[in-house]
């Protein structure tokens, strides 16, 4: 008998030792990071914030003076401070100067006021109420701390003097001067100011 209970006991000792092993086993790997929550915390930051339709946004200055008017059918926020719109129109005021940007869809960027557009894209420039250029192109940037507009593909600059088609055109807001490059082809009117 005391054989018997020298072998029973020694296997709930094994018993209860497996459970503990088996116990801690559990804990340590419930603790530590799956690739299953990695991957589920990266669809998190692909889900927006917040999503609205119908927005008319408008910006004023510290006078009072109307700086911005952001309207689009739909506007979607990410928490990495973007902000995504379909059918986009941008029109910003600086004086006399007001710039209008358009497209099928966009991206403002939050921490800075620059945005990009694609799909029949087109940023046009008023001074004075009279329309002084015009960029269309597949897509546009606009980089706000560089003062530069960049349209790529079937990119079109109008003026008053003229039409000049290329691939791509940087336009610099600063010295007013525009940049093309690729199949450029052009019809200018030199009597125009």
């Amino acid at each position: 008998m005391s054989i018997m209970r020298t072998f029973l006991g020694r296997k709930r000792l094994t018993g209860l030792a497996a459970g503990v092993v088996v116990i801690a086993g559990v804990f340590w790997l419930g603790s530590q990071p799956s690739l299953l929550n990695i991957l589920d915390e990266q669809k998190l930051e692909q889900v927006p914030d917040f999503f609205l339709e119908g927005v008319e946004s408008r910006t004023y200055g510290v006078e009072g003076n109307l700086q911005e008017i952001v309207t689009a059918d739909t506007t979607t926020h990410y928490a990495e401070q973007r902000t995504e719109l379909i059918n986009p129109n941008i029109e910003r005021r600086n004086g006399a100067i007001i710039t209008v940007a358009v497209g099928n869809e966009g991206t403002l960027v939050d921490a800075s006021e620059s945005f990009s557009l694609i799909e029949d894209a087109s940023v046009t420039r008023y001074q004075d109420g009279n329309e002084t250029a015009r960029i269309n192109a597949h897509s546009i940037t606009y980089d706000d701390a560089n003062q530069n507009i960049f349209g790529e593909g079937d990119s079109e600059l109008i003026t008053k003097q003229g039409t000049t088609l290329s691939d791509n055109i940087s336009f610099d807001l600063i010295k007013d001067t525009a940049t093309l490059n690729g199949g450029v082809t052009g019809h200018y009117d030199v009597s125009q100011p």
